[in-house]
């Protein structure tokens, strides 16, 4: 089982290069020697950075956590970076329920993601449709993939996501696909407890480790 964390941070406009820089530095340093990359929003609540580790399971994921806060350079940096946020940092675990096929490269700089809020009766069915849909996707969009929220704190949340290498493409696969984008709203209908909501990233790091 692959369990994603993906671990925001919300810096204040005016020290957001300077947050970033921080970020960056642990990232690429990678001391721990896991799985992560860094992101920086575009489009949607800015300037947000996030943070996306991946792990083989839960007892990884809190043996990395456990590692970064006995590291006193790592606590360091985040009291630092505590002292420039507009509000506290968030960690969502996730787990996959469509993996990609293959890994995201240097050559992908965006990345699109689709978060789906359903209502507690319908999120077998949200799920199944999103499954579905990713699945198809994968034809034509090798690294499609979908996930869902493990312990979310505002209820249950499933997500799609894509990457691209350039903003171009992004924009020519939404107008190109807009009918089967159409058509899957219209399946998950009223099943939604909230507006889907579309995040498009900035890929700052590749995954390494």
């Amino acid at each position: 089982m692959v369990i994603i964390s993906r671990t925001t941070v919300f810096p204040t406009p005016d020290k957001a290069a300077e947050v970033q820089s921080v970020v960056e530095d642990f990232v690429r340093g990678n001391p721990n020697n896991i799985r992560i990359s860094l992101w920086r929003a575009i489009l949607g609540e800015l300037p947000t950075l996030s943070v996306v580790s991946l792990f083989d399971s839960l007892e990884e994921f809190e043996k990395n956590r456990d590692a970064n806060f006995a590291n006193p350079d790592y606590v360091q940096d985040v009291a630092k970076i505590n002292s420039m946020v507009r509000q506290p940092n968030t960690t969502r675990l996730a787990t996959s329920l469509v993996d990609p096929v293959g890994e995201i490269t240097a050559d992908h700089r965006y990345a699109q993601q689709a978060i789906f809020r359903p209502t507690t009766q319908g999120q077998a069915a949200v799920r199944d449709i999103v499954v579905d849909f990713a699945k198809g996707m994968q034809a034509e969009r090798p690294l499609f993939r979908a996930t869902q929220a493990i312990f979310p704190h505002d209820g249950p949340g499933i997500s799609m996501l894509d990457s691209y290498e350039t903003l171009a493409e992004l924009e020519n696969f939404m107008r190109q696909r807009a009918g089967k984008i159409d058509e899957l709203r219209s399946k998950i209908g009223t099943n939604l407890s909230a507006p889907t909501m579309s995040r498009v990233r900035e890929i700052i790091v590749p995954m390494s480790g």
